[in-house]
Protein backbone atom coordinates (compact mmCIF):
# COMPACT_ATOMS: atom_id res chain seq x y z
CA UNK A 1 0.00 0.00 0.00
CA UNK A 2 0.76 3.94 -0.63
CA UNK A 3 1.87 5.03 3.03
CA UNK A 4 1.72 9.06 3.98
CA UNK A 5 3.06 9.85 6.70
CA UNK A 6 2.75 13.70 7.57
CA UNK A 7 4.52 15.93 10.14
CA UNK A 8 2.64 19.35 10.77
CA UNK A 9 3.84 22.94 10.55
CA UNK A 10 2.83 25.17 13.29
CA UNK A 11 3.16 28.44 12.33
CA UNK A 12 1.22 30.06 15.13
CA UNK A 13 3.67 29.09 17.86
CA UNK A 14 6.40 31.23 19.72
CA UNK A 15 9.41 28.97 19.43
CA UNK A 16 9.18 29.11 15.51
CA UNK A 17 10.63 26.97 12.78
CA UNK A 18 13.62 29.75 12.82
CA UNK A 19 14.92 28.78 15.85
CA UNK A 20 14.52 25.05 15.93
CA UNK A 21 13.78 22.68 13.51
CA UNK A 22 14.55 19.33 14.17
CA UNK A 23 13.80 15.80 11.99
CA UNK A 24 10.53 13.98 12.25
CA UNK A 25 12.34 11.09 13.92
CA UNK A 26 8.70 9.36 15.32
CA UNK A 27 7.75 8.89 12.01
CA UNK A 28 11.16 7.78 10.65
CA UNK A 29 10.39 5.25 13.16
CA UNK A 30 6.71 4.08 12.19
CA UNK A 31 8.50 3.62 8.41
CA UNK A 32 10.95 1.89 9.89
CA UNK A 33 8.37 -0.54 11.19
CA UNK A 34 6.37 -0.12 7.07
CA UNK A 35 9.07 0.26 4.88
CA UNK A 36 10.09 -3.63 4.11
CA UNK A 37 5.87 -4.49 3.61
CA UNK A 38 4.74 -1.31 1.87
CA UNK A 39 5.39 2.30 -0.18
CA UNK A 40 6.04 5.07 2.34
CA UNK A 41 6.58 8.59 1.87
CA UNK A 42 7.37 11.24 5.10
CA UNK A 43 5.83 14.83 4.17
CA UNK A 44 7.36 17.24 6.51
CA UNK A 45 5.21 20.67 6.33
CA UNK A 46 7.46 23.05 7.91
CA UNK A 47 10.10 22.18 4.65
CA UNK A 48 8.72 20.51 2.60
CA UNK A 49 6.12 21.95 -0.59
CA UNK A 50 2.27 22.66 0.24
CA UNK A 51 -0.16 19.29 -0.18
CA UNK A 52 -1.77 20.12 -2.80
CA UNK A 53 1.04 20.62 -5.10
CA UNK A 54 1.86 16.77 -3.77
CA UNK A 55 -1.54 15.51 -4.68
CA UNK A 56 -0.70 16.84 -8.11
CA UNK A 57 1.57 13.69 -9.01
CA UNK A 58 0.61 11.24 -5.84
CA UNK A 59 -2.35 9.24 -4.69
CA UNK A 60 -1.94 7.12 -1.47
CA UNK A 61 -4.36 4.91 0.00
CA UNK A 62 -3.20 5.77 3.40
CA UNK A 63 -2.61 8.92 4.89
CA UNK A 64 -0.98 8.97 8.72
CA UNK A 65 -1.07 12.36 10.32
CA UNK A 66 1.04 13.18 13.22
CA UNK A 67 -0.03 15.36 16.19
CA UNK A 68 3.39 15.67 17.73
CA UNK A 69 1.99 18.55 20.18
CA UNK A 70 -0.99 19.85 21.82
CA UNK A 71 0.20 23.36 20.39
CA UNK A 72 -0.39 21.73 17.12
CA UNK A 73 -3.71 20.69 17.32
CA UNK A 74 -5.73 23.79 15.35
CA UNK A 75 -3.34 23.33 12.19
CA UNK A 76 -3.54 19.32 12.37
CA UNK A 77 -7.52 19.63 12.19
CA UNK A 78 -7.29 22.15 9.25
CA UNK A 79 -4.77 19.89 7.92
CA UNK A 80 -7.08 16.74 8.43
CA UNK A 81 -9.61 18.75 6.19
CA UNK A 82 -7.36 19.63 3.74
CA UNK A 83 -6.39 15.62 3.45
CA UNK A 84 -10.07 14.64 3.22
CA UNK A 85 -10.12 17.29 0.22
CA UNK A 86 -7.34 15.97 -1.80
CA UNK A 87 -7.55 12.55 -1.19
CA UNK A 88 -11.50 10.90 -0.21
CA UNK A 89 -11.00 7.87 -0.85
CA UNK A 90 -7.44 7.71 1.75
CA UNK A 91 -8.01 5.98 5.22
CA UNK A 92 -6.58 8.83 7.51
CA UNK A 93 -4.67 7.75 11.04
CA UNK A 94 -3.71 10.42 13.48
CA UNK A 95 -1.28 9.16 15.59
CA UNK A 96 1.58 11.38 18.05
CA UNK A 97 2.23 12.71 21.37
CA UNK A 98 -0.84 14.61 21.97
CA UNK A 99 -3.05 11.53 20.86
CA UNK A 100 -1.29 9.23 22.91
CA UNK A 101 -1.29 11.38 25.78
CA UNK A 102 -4.57 13.08 25.95
CA UNK A 103 -8.42 12.95 23.97
CA UNK A 104 -8.60 16.51 24.31
CA UNK A 105 -9.96 18.09 21.12
CA UNK A 106 -9.77 14.85 19.29
CA UNK A 107 -12.90 14.42 18.57
CA UNK A 108 -13.16 17.32 16.28
CA UNK A 109 -11.15 14.93 13.71
CA UNK A 110 -12.91 12.96 10.96
CA UNK A 111 -10.26 10.71 11.07
CA UNK A 112 -10.56 6.68 10.47
CA UNK A 113 -8.30 5.24 13.07
CA UNK A 114 -5.83 6.77 16.42
CA UNK A 115 -2.89 4.88 17.06
CA UNK A 116 -1.89 5.58 20.77
CA UNK A 117 2.13 5.12 22.06
CA UNK A 118 4.85 4.38 19.95
CA UNK A 119 2.69 3.15 16.63
CA UNK A 120 4.78 1.10 14.42
CA UNK A 121 3.58 -2.53 15.25
CA UNK A 122 0.40 -1.46 15.11
CA UNK A 123 0.26 0.36 12.63
CA UNK A 124 1.64 -2.44 10.34
CA UNK A 125 -0.99 -4.73 11.64
CA UNK A 126 -3.53 -2.21 10.62
CA UNK A 127 -2.17 -2.08 7.40
CA UNK A 128 -2.08 -5.98 6.56
CA UNK A 129 -6.15 -6.31 7.88
CA UNK A 130 -6.68 -3.98 5.39
CA UNK A 131 -4.96 -5.65 2.53
CA UNK A 132 -6.51 -9.01 3.73
CA UNK A 133 -10.25 -6.87 3.82
CA UNK A 134 -10.59 -7.64 7.75
CA UNK A 135 -10.88 -3.77 8.23
CA UNK A 136 -12.64 -1.12 6.53
CA UNK A 137 -13.43 2.76 6.99
CA UNK A 138 -15.18 3.13 9.86
CA UNK A 139 -16.06 6.25 9.92
CA UNK A 140 -17.49 8.94 10.94
CA UNK A 141 -16.66 7.05 14.11
CA UNK A 142 -13.05 6.97 15.19
CA UNK A 143 -11.73 3.82 16.04
CA UNK A 144 -8.42 3.48 18.98
CA UNK A 145 -5.69 1.58 18.47
CA UNK A 146 -3.31 0.94 21.33
CA UNK A 147 0.35 -0.22 20.79
CA UNK A 148 1.52 -2.02 23.60
CA UNK A 149 3.94 -0.33 25.99
CA UNK A 150 7.39 -1.07 25.06
CA UNK A 151 9.48 -3.05 27.20
CA UNK A 152 12.47 -3.51 25.12
CA UNK A 153 13.99 -1.56 21.80
CA UNK A 154 14.04 -4.99 19.94
CA UNK A 155 10.15 -4.35 19.80
CA UNK A 156 10.96 -1.54 17.71
CA UNK A 157 12.09 -1.10 14.42
CA UNK A 158 15.37 0.47 13.12
CA UNK A 159 14.37 4.22 11.85
CA UNK A 160 14.41 4.57 8.42
CA UNK A 161 16.11 8.17 7.74
CA UNK A 162 16.83 7.50 3.85
CA UNK A 163 13.21 9.15 3.32
CA UNK A 164 13.77 12.30 4.39
CA UNK A 165 17.01 12.52 3.11
CA UNK A 166 16.32 15.24 1.06
CA UNK A 167 16.01 17.81 3.95
CA UNK A 168 18.54 16.13 6.58
CA UNK A 169 21.15 19.46 6.27
CA UNK A 170 18.28 21.84 7.05
CA UNK A 171 17.41 20.34 10.43
CA UNK A 172 18.92 22.20 13.18
CA UNK A 173 18.34 22.62 16.92
CA UNK A 174 20.02 25.70 18.86
CA UNK A 175 23.92 25.76 18.08
CA UNK A 176 23.57 22.69 16.34
CA UNK A 177 23.04 22.67 12.62
CA UNK A 178 22.30 20.95 10.88
CA UNK A 179 21.78 18.24 13.83
CA UNK A 180 20.10 14.06 13.36
CA UNK A 181 17.98 13.17 16.10
CA UNK A 182 19.03 9.69 17.73
CA UNK A 183 17.61 7.76 21.04
CA UNK A 184 19.63 5.75 23.00
CA UNK A 185 16.75 4.71 25.98
CA UNK A 186 13.17 5.38 26.94
CA UNK A 187 11.07 6.40 29.86
CA UNK A 188 12.54 7.46 32.94
CA UNK A 189 12.28 6.44 36.52
CA UNK A 190 11.60 9.84 38.63
CA UNK A 191 7.92 10.96 38.45
CA UNK A 192 8.22 14.98 38.23
CA UNK A 193 4.96 16.28 38.31
CA UNK A 194 4.95 18.77 35.39
CA UNK A 195 6.31 15.75 32.90
CA UNK A 196 3.94 13.20 31.53
CA UNK A 197 7.09 11.33 29.60
CA UNK A 198 7.33 8.79 33.07
CA UNK A 199 4.13 8.06 32.76
CA UNK A 200 4.74 6.75 28.71
CA UNK A 201 6.80 3.30 30.16
CA UNK A 202 5.27 3.09 33.93
CA UNK A 203 8.74 4.79 35.00
CA UNK A 204 10.49 1.77 33.37
CA UNK A 205 14.21 2.68 32.50
CA UNK A 206 14.67 0.69 28.80
CA UNK A 207 17.68 1.02 26.86
CA UNK A 208 18.83 0.59 23.53
CA UNK A 209 21.34 -2.72 22.65
CA UNK A 210 24.98 -0.83 22.40
CA UNK A 211 25.70 -2.61 18.98
CA UNK A 212 22.44 -1.48 17.27
CA UNK A 213 23.26 2.37 18.84
CA UNK A 214 26.51 1.80 16.93
CA UNK A 215 24.98 0.58 14.01
CA UNK A 216 22.90 3.59 13.49
CA UNK A 217 25.18 6.30 14.91
CA UNK A 218 27.68 4.84 11.77
CA UNK A 219 24.80 5.67 9.22
CA UNK A 220 24.30 8.95 10.79
CA UNK A 221 26.01 11.80 8.16
CA UNK A 222 25.69 14.42 10.96
CA UNK A 223 28.50 15.16 13.02
CA UNK A 224 25.75 16.82 15.20
CA UNK A 225 23.43 14.57 17.48
CA UNK A 226 21.00 16.03 19.51
CA UNK A 227 20.25 12.57 21.96
CA UNK A 228 16.59 12.91 22.63
CA UNK A 229 16.48 10.66 25.48
CA UNK A 230 14.25 11.25 28.62
CA UNK A 231 17.38 10.87 31.02
CA UNK A 232 20.06 9.20 29.05
CA UNK A 233 23.03 8.75 31.78
CA UNK A 234 20.29 6.76 34.61
CA UNK A 235 22.69 3.28 34.26
CA UNK A 236 26.56 4.76 34.38
CA UNK A 237 27.94 1.63 34.05
CA UNK A 238 26.46 0.77 30.71
CA UNK A 239 27.13 4.75 29.10
CA UNK A 240 30.49 4.01 30.09
CA UNK A 241 30.96 0.97 28.16
CA UNK A 242 29.15 2.42 25.44
CA UNK A 243 31.66 5.52 25.32
CA UNK A 244 34.54 3.03 25.58
CA UNK A 245 33.19 1.26 22.26
CA UNK A 246 32.11 4.32 20.48
CA UNK A 247 35.72 5.28 21.08
CA UNK A 248 36.86 2.10 19.66
CA UNK A 249 34.90 2.50 16.36
CA UNK A 250 36.49 5.62 15.67
CA UNK A 251 33.18 7.19 15.04
CA UNK A 252 33.40 11.21 16.28
CA UNK A 253 30.23 13.38 17.15
CA UNK A 254 29.18 15.81 19.29
CA UNK A 255 26.89 15.27 21.36
CA UNK A 256 23.79 17.41 22.93
CA UNK A 257 21.93 15.40 25.62
CA UNK A 258 19.42 15.67 28.51
CA UNK A 259 20.61 14.68 32.27
CA UNK A 260 19.53 15.52 35.63
CA UNK A 261 22.32 17.76 37.69
CA UNK A 262 22.08 14.67 40.63
CA UNK A 263 23.16 11.70 37.99
CA UNK A 264 26.29 14.39 37.06
CA UNK A 265 27.20 14.87 40.83
CA UNK A 266 27.16 11.37 41.09
CA UNK A 267 28.45 10.07 38.59
CA UNK A 268 31.38 12.67 37.62
CA UNK A 269 33.64 10.18 35.73
CA UNK A 270 31.24 9.42 33.51
CA UNK A 271 30.55 13.01 32.32
CA UNK A 272 34.33 13.02 32.28
CA UNK A 273 34.37 9.83 29.72
CA UNK A 274 31.89 11.40 27.82
CA UNK A 275 33.79 14.57 27.29
CA UNK A 276 36.43 12.96 25.60
CA UNK A 277 34.56 11.41 23.04
CA UNK A 278 32.60 14.08 22.12
CA UNK A 279 29.74 15.23 24.50
CA UNK A 280 29.42 19.05 23.75
CA UNK A 281 27.02 20.39 25.79
CA UNK A 282 23.53 19.22 28.21
CA UNK A 283 20.11 19.96 29.27
CA UNK A 284 19.96 20.30 32.88
CA UNK A 285 16.26 20.32 34.41
CA UNK A 286 17.28 22.95 36.57
CA UNK A 287 13.77 24.04 37.21
CA UNK A 288 14.64 26.16 40.34
CA UNK A 289 16.60 28.06 43.05
CA UNK A 290 13.88 26.89 45.47
CA UNK A 291 13.91 24.15 47.45
CA UNK A 292 10.13 24.30 48.04
CA UNK A 293 9.70 24.57 44.37
CA UNK A 294 11.37 21.04 43.76
CA UNK A 295 9.86 19.48 46.35
CA UNK A 296 6.40 20.25 45.05
CA UNK A 297 7.40 19.14 41.78
CA UNK A 298 8.92 16.18 43.16
CA UNK A 299 12.01 16.80 41.45
CA UNK A 300 13.89 14.86 43.92
CA UNK A 301 16.79 17.02 43.81
CA UNK A 302 18.32 20.13 45.22
CA UNK A 303 18.90 23.06 44.45
CA UNK A 304 23.26 22.66 45.69
CA UNK A 305 22.81 19.49 42.27
CA UNK A 306 22.43 22.10 39.99
CA UNK A 307 25.70 24.54 41.18
CA UNK A 308 27.44 21.37 41.49
CA UNK A 309 26.97 20.14 38.46
CA UNK A 310 27.62 23.30 36.38
CA UNK A 311 31.12 23.30 37.75
CA UNK A 312 31.82 19.61 36.96
CA UNK A 313 30.42 20.26 32.77
CA UNK A 314 32.27 23.56 32.73
CA UNK A 315 35.39 22.00 34.39
CA UNK A 316 35.13 19.41 31.21
CA UNK A 317 34.24 22.17 28.39
CA UNK A 318 30.93 20.79 28.57
CA UNK A 319 28.16 23.52 27.83
CA UNK A 320 24.84 23.67 29.47
CA UNK A 321 21.63 24.35 28.38
CA UNK A 322 19.59 24.48 31.81
CA UNK A 323 15.93 25.25 31.76
CA UNK A 324 13.63 26.98 34.85
CA UNK A 325 10.26 27.43 35.34
CA UNK A 326 8.60 30.67 35.88
CA UNK A 327 5.60 30.40 37.96
CA UNK A 328 2.24 31.94 37.39
CA UNK A 329 2.42 33.73 40.74
CA UNK A 330 5.71 35.29 40.38
CA UNK A 331 6.14 38.94 41.39
CA UNK A 332 8.28 41.40 39.71
CA UNK A 333 11.23 40.49 42.45
CA UNK A 334 10.70 36.83 41.66
CA UNK A 335 11.88 37.36 38.24
CA UNK A 336 14.80 39.44 39.00
CA UNK A 337 15.79 36.59 41.67
CA UNK A 338 15.87 34.40 39.18
CA UNK A 339 17.83 36.63 36.39
CA UNK A 340 20.65 37.23 38.89
CA UNK A 341 20.80 33.68 40.30
CA UNK A 342 20.76 32.41 36.46
CA UNK A 343 23.57 35.19 35.85
CA UNK A 344 25.78 34.33 39.00
CA UNK A 345 25.55 30.29 38.03
CA UNK A 346 27.22 31.45 34.09
CA UNK A 347 24.60 29.57 32.08
CA UNK A 348 25.48 28.99 29.17
CA UNK A 349 22.26 28.69 27.48
CA UNK A 350 19.79 29.73 29.81
CA UNK A 351 16.24 28.71 29.00
CA UNK A 352 13.19 29.31 30.46
CA UNK A 353 8.80 27.95 30.46
CA UNK A 354 6.02 28.95 32.60
CA UNK A 355 4.85 26.20 34.45
CA UNK A 356 2.29 24.89 32.10
CA UNK A 357 -0.36 21.90 32.87
CA UNK A 358 0.20 19.87 30.03
CA UNK A 359 -2.35 17.08 29.34
CA UNK A 360 -2.20 14.21 31.13
CA UNK A 361 0.45 14.93 33.48
CA UNK A 362 -0.21 14.80 37.48
CA UNK A 363 -0.05 19.07 37.69
CA UNK A 364 -3.17 19.05 35.16
CA UNK A 365 -4.93 16.92 37.04
CA UNK A 366 -4.68 18.93 40.02
CA UNK A 367 -5.24 22.37 38.17
CA UNK A 368 -7.59 21.26 35.18
CA UNK A 369 -10.81 23.46 36.75
CA UNK A 370 -8.17 26.51 37.59
CA UNK A 371 -7.05 27.02 33.86
CA UNK A 372 -7.62 30.84 32.66
CA UNK A 373 -7.86 29.37 29.17
CA UNK A 374 -8.37 25.88 26.90
CA UNK A 375 -6.71 27.21 23.67
CA UNK A 376 -4.60 25.00 22.88
CA UNK A 377 -2.27 26.91 21.09
CA UNK A 378 -1.20 28.16 24.37
CA UNK A 379 0.15 24.96 26.14
CA UNK A 380 3.08 25.94 24.72
CA UNK A 381 4.99 26.77 28.09
CA UNK A 382 5.30 30.00 27.14
CA UNK A 383 1.88 31.49 28.09
CA UNK A 384 0.31 31.09 31.89
CA UNK A 385 -2.87 28.65 32.01
CA UNK A 386 -3.04 29.63 35.95
CA UNK A 387 -3.95 32.99 37.32
CA UNK A 388 -1.52 35.14 38.18
CA UNK A 389 -0.62 38.08 40.92
CA UNK A 390 0.56 40.67 38.23
CA UNK A 391 -1.47 42.01 35.45
CA UNK A 392 -0.82 39.68 32.59
CA UNK A 393 0.40 42.03 30.73
CA UNK A 394 2.92 42.90 33.17
CA UNK A 395 3.83 39.17 33.63
CA UNK A 396 4.61 38.65 29.76
CA UNK A 397 6.56 42.09 30.12
CA UNK A 398 8.93 40.50 33.01
CA UNK A 399 9.13 37.07 31.12
CA UNK A 400 10.48 39.00 28.08
CA UNK A 401 12.97 41.06 30.04
CA UNK A 402 13.97 37.89 31.91
CA UNK A 403 15.02 36.24 28.62
CA UNK A 404 16.54 39.31 26.98
CA UNK A 405 18.50 39.99 29.45
CA UNK A 406 19.96 36.43 30.76
CA UNK A 407 20.30 36.48 26.67
CA UNK A 408 22.48 39.17 26.34
CA UNK A 409 24.23 38.91 29.50
CA UNK A 410 25.80 35.56 28.71
CA UNK A 411 28.65 34.64 26.47
CA UNK A 412 29.44 31.02 25.37
CA UNK A 413 32.92 30.21 26.37
CA UNK A 414 35.30 30.50 23.54
CA UNK A 415 32.35 32.71 21.56
CA UNK A 416 32.83 36.27 20.69
CA UNK A 417 29.19 36.43 20.04
CA UNK A 418 26.54 37.13 22.41
CA UNK A 419 24.74 33.65 22.81
CA UNK A 420 20.86 34.64 22.68
CA UNK A 421 19.71 31.82 25.42
CA UNK A 422 19.01 28.65 23.76
CA UNK A 423 17.11 29.93 21.07
CA UNK A 424 20.33 30.68 18.68
CA UNK A 425 19.98 32.25 15.18
CA UNK A 426 21.83 34.64 13.10
CA UNK A 427 18.96 37.20 12.35
CA UNK A 428 16.17 38.38 13.75
CA UNK A 429 13.96 35.46 14.76
CA UNK A 430 14.78 35.91 18.79
CA UNK A 431 13.49 39.42 18.37
CA UNK A 432 10.37 38.32 17.05
CA UNK A 433 10.20 35.52 19.59
CA UNK A 434 10.66 38.05 22.42
CA UNK A 435 7.90 40.38 20.82
CA UNK A 436 5.36 37.52 20.70
CA UNK A 437 6.05 37.01 24.73
CA UNK A 438 6.01 40.74 25.25
CA UNK A 439 2.36 40.52 23.26
CA UNK A 440 1.19 37.20 25.36
CA UNK A 441 -1.64 39.05 27.01
CA UNK A 442 -3.68 39.77 23.62
CA UNK A 443 -4.18 35.60 23.49
CA UNK A 444 -6.76 35.62 25.84
CA UNK A 445 -9.09 37.72 24.07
Amino acid sequence: MKVLLIWPNNPNTVLSNDLSCCEPLSLEYIAGALVPYHDVEIWDMRLDSPLNQLAENYTPDVVGLAIPFTTSLPYCLLLSKEIRELWPKASLVLGGHHATVSDMWIDLFKADYLISGEGGNVFLKLLTDMESGLRKRKTPKMEVLEEQKITSFDMIAKPDRTILARNHDKYFHSIYNPVALIRFSAGCPFNCSFCILWKLTDRRYIVKNNQRILEELSEIKSENLYVVDDEAFIQPERMHLLANEILQSGIKKNYHMYLRADTAVRHQKIIEKWAEIGLDSVLVGAESFSEEDLLDYSKKAVVQDTIDAVKIFHNNDIKVRANFIVKPDFTEDDFKRLEESVMRLKIDLPSFAVLTPLPGTDLYLKNKDKLVSKNPELFDCYHTLLPTKMSLEKFYDCFARLMVNTSSGNKMKNSTKDAPMFYFSNDNSFAKMINKIKSGHLQYV
